[in-house]
């Protein structure tokens, strides 16, 4: 429509010229003020315009699209209106166009950007295309500014059945472990008849002339373990791989609902444990987000990780390909071993602990919101 008015523009001022008409050149006159005042409002569209992002909450990929909250502010001296933001479709993301009517000089206005976060990991945003939609405006080339913001997308979650503790995992939970901390005489007690004499506090004898040694206290054990195994077969990007990440997240997520203490491991590059004593659940989402590596996993790696799950009552190990390390796993936790998830495609080789219903194989995390894990 405003070509065609531009048309018309050009027959009124050749007209005007060939006629001398003076009704032509009013008419002439009137198309080129409509025509010149949207693009001087438009010209300076971006000017003095600046966007704050402000998350409300994690960022997750997958899904229909993520509502992240920004403040835009108006430092020019100028109205703006009719704007459209818009942002070129990344592999990482894609944004869509959000317009804003009006925008007074020195103001903000709070909006929301409906993102679409394809891939986990750090992210960030791409400079947006600010236009102006002002009807008669024939011409909407946009100007680019700078969002300067980073994100960190967790990995994509999917809800997971998980079943009611065990009663033999709650008499486990607590195992006996000698205090040897001598700074703390609450911990100690009188010596009597079967204790150790290596464990006198001597320092103690020599001011008060009384013997005590350390008392057996009680210690919480980690009630769960989530084993994150990444072999050398799948690189980061790939199906397998990503899915096995997504599930580990959700596991974590899920037990971090139900304020359960338990340690994340993963076995990429390295081997990193993680506590929920220590670690809040964004910190584990984070670890998870980042993870771009695979190694081939040795018997000695395999050694190094089980060390930090030893003290667990119940093992979930996620891996992204069937390999010979989930016989061993399996044999060494025994019965504290509650699913073994295989996210590659096949269980090309499958292992002792598939007899016993402990291994399952998902191709999506749909897959894994049917499987009842206990």
């Amino acid at each position: 429509m405003n070509y065609l008015l531009f048309f018309i523009w050009i027959f009124f001022l050749v007209s005007a010229f060939n006629s001398a008409n003076n009704l032509f050149y009013l008419v002439f006159s009137l198309f080129t003020a409509f025509f010149a005042a949207p693009a001087l409002i438009a010209r300076g569209a971006a000017r003095g315009l600046k966007i704050n992002f402000k998350p409300s909450g994690p960022i997750f990929c997958g899904g229909s699209g993520e509502s992240v909250a920004a403040e835009i502010l108006n430092c020019s001296g100028s109205e703006k209106f009719m704007l459209e933001f818009e942002a070129a479709d990344y592999p990482s993301y894609g944004v869509e166009t959000l317009k804003l009517p009006y925008l007074e000089p020195g103001c903000a206005k709070n909006i929301k950007f409906r993102f679409n976060f394809k891939k986990r990991g750090a992210l960030i945003l791409k400079p947006f295309t600010v236009k102006s939609a002002i009807p008669l405006l024939i011409g909407r080339g946009g100007s680019a500014f700078d969002a300067g913001r980073h994100f960190i997308v967790f990995p994509e979650i999917a809800p997971v059945r998980l079943g009611q503790f065990r009663g033999g995992a709650r008499r486990s939970a607590r195992k006996s472990a000698f205090n040897s901390d001598y700074g703390e005489l609450s911990e100690f007690k009188d010596y009597s008849a079967g204790d150790s004499p290596a464990k006198i506090n001597w320092r103690h004898y020599s001011v008060a002339k009384t013997l005590i040694v350390p008392q057996n206290n009680e210690r919480l054990r980690s009630q769960y373990s989530i084993l994150l195994l990444l072999p050398q077969d799948h690189a980061a990007g790939s199906a397998p791989y990503e899915l096995a990440v997504s599930s580990a997240a959700s596991l974590a997520k899920a037990l971090s609902d139900r304020r359960a203490s338990f340690n994340l491991i993963t076995v990429s590059d390295k081997v990193k444990a993680l506590s929920s004593k220590s670690a809040t659940a964004e910190k584990m989402l984070s670890h998870l987000a980042l993870l771009e590596h695979n190694r081939g996993i040795s018997r000695a790696a395999l050694s190094r990780a089980v060390k930090s799950a030893h003290d667990s009552s119940g093992v979930f190990v996620i891996s992204s390909q069937s390999f010979d390390g989930l016989d061993y796993l399996n044999k060494f936790f025994k019965d504290r071993l509650r699913k073994i998830i295989i996210t590659a495609g096949d269980a090309a080789t499958p292992s002792p602990a598939a007899a016993s219903g402990r291994t399952a194989v998902i191709a999506s995390l749909e897959n894994l919101s049917g499987i009842a894990l206990r």
